[in-house]
Parts: structure tokens; sequence; C-alpha cells
């Protein structure tokens, strides 16, 4: 019996994914071989200077913290530190205001004589 070609499709972009995956995390797995960094490098980078070979997280840090974003959606800790939920109806209100006064506008079209001056 064949695979029907979407399923074949999903499949190889599963399998791609998780090689990207295994390569992301072997590529910045932290290693400890005592190598001495540069004082500036260190300052511009901060923490994951010390806890990390290159500047980037590992994938298991990346999902730590996005399952931390997502397990409180609408948190407002502070005036400039809001949930992702709260971010994205901010988001999409901005963009449906932008299509509600684009379709009221009297000037549907840059070229319309209403346009026009």
């Amino acid at each position: 019996m064949q695979r029907s070609p979407r399923l074949r499709a999903a499949l190889l972009s599963l399998i791609l994914f998780a090689i990207f995956l295994v390569i992301w995390q072997v590529a910045t797995v932290p290693r400890s071989n005592g190598a001495k960094l540069d004082p500036a490098y260190a300052r511009l980078v901060g923490a994951a200077a010390t806890t990390s070979n290159s500047g980037l997280p590992t994938p298991s840090e990346v999902g730590a913290v996005v399952l931390r974003h997502l397990a409180d959606p609408s948190s407002i800790a502070v005036r400039n530190n809001k949930g992702i939920g709260i971010q994205l109806g901010f988001s999409i209100a901005r963009v449906l205001l932008g299509f509600v006064l684009r379709r009221w506008s009297p000037c549907r079209s840059a070229f319309s004589s209403a346009c026009r001056r």
C-alpha cells in the first residue's frame, strides 16, 4: 500500500525538524574545557558566557522558556512585562483596527478621485 504524498511530506518534515534539533543541541551544549573567555565578550553576552560555549541557548533551554511564558499567558508583572496572550490580543486588535480604518476610509485606493487634491 502506497502512502499519500501529504503523509510522506509530513513525515519528512518531522524527520528534518528532529535532525535540526539534534544538531542544534549538540552544537550548543555547554562544555567545560576550561577555555578562558575574552572579558569584553563575557560582558557583552552576560550570564550566557558562563553557562554555554556559544551565546546561543540549547533547544531545551528555549523549550523551558516557552513553557514558562505559555503557563501564564495573561500575566502582568510590570507595565512593560505582559503575558504572551495579552500581547497577541493587542497585536490582533491593531491589525483589525487597520482593516476597519481602511474599510471606512473615503480613500479606497491611492488612485481614487476622492484622495486627489
